[in-house]
């Protein structure tokens, strides 16, 4: 679990800051609650359709 090194942790260039290849060069904003957010979709039909009431017309006094 442990072991000795020569180097200071400041001296390792793993812990360096610096941008790596692999990171973006500029930073993206996030965007949750803007009108940019993901917005998920479902490609299946739904397994019940909403009931919508018929009302009789009234009739007489």
């Amino acid at each position: 679990m442990s072991y000795m090194v020569d180097k200071s942790p400041a001296a390792d260039p793993i812990n360096q800051t610096r941008v790596r290849e692999w990171e973006p060069k500029e930073h993206r904003p996030v965007l949750t609650f803007s009108r940019s957010n993901y917005k998920p979709y479902s490609t299946t039909k739904n397994k019940y359709s909403p009931w919508t009431p018929v009302a009789k017309a009234r009739t007489g006094a």
